[in-house]
């Protein structure tokens, strides 16, 4: 059987109009696109599922806040892929878990939520552990550029309103091992 390749149908087929064939070409598109979409979703998933599945290192970082110390089972990001994959994809995180970026240096660093599909609490911290500042309950998916608002080396996430459940400010203070190892 014969194709036409204006259309990309049959050449039995009878089109009533000219627009009949753009439909099905169109049409086809958004299958193409629907298609493309489920193949990088997928990815996505297995990406995360990788990610949280322990491939970074794992620490006890220690907030002592002015209510007392909270333990955190917390990954640790230290190279600048896992800085770039961080918690993106993620769909839940527990009470106590955390995600811990370490900087190299002090510098303003910048975060956004891109991919991020829960609230989180953006603790950013100094190289002895002093708190800076905090975003509390970061947008999930935005990709508004939140700062730290001076030089920190290190980037405490936590689940989202957590930093006020535990009491924690600025001045307050996190003991994580990776961050004691990183100091100059």
């Amino acid at each position: 059987m014969a194709r036409n390749l204006a259309t990309c149908n049959r050449t039995d087929t009878v089109l009533a109009t000219p627009a009949d064939a753009w439909t099905d070409i169109v049409v086809g598109k958004r299958v193409a696109y629907a298609v493309l979409f489920a193949v990088c979703a997928g990815v996505g998933l297995l990406v995360s599922r990788v990610a949280w599945s322990g491939t970074m290192n794992r620490e006890t970082v220690v907030v002592a806040s002015t209510t007392g110390r909270t333990e955190f089972s917390t990954e640790v990001a230290l190279s600048i892929a896992e800085h770039e994959q961080g918690l993106m994809f993620r769909t839940s995180i527990g009470d106590r878990e955390a995600m811990l970026f370490v900087y190299p240096k002090p510098l303003t660093i910048q975060m956004w939520m891109h991919n991020t599909y829960v609230p989180l609490d953006m603790v950013f911290m100094r190289a002895d552990g002093t708190v800076l500042r905090i975003e509390a309950n970061a947008e999930p998916l935005s990709d508004h550029v939140i700062s730290s608002g001076g030089a920190a080396s290190g980037v405490l996430e936590l689940k989202g309103g957590t930093a006020g459940l535990i009491g924690l400010k600025p001045g307050d203070h996190i003991e994580a091992p990776s961050m004691r190892a990183a100091a100059p």
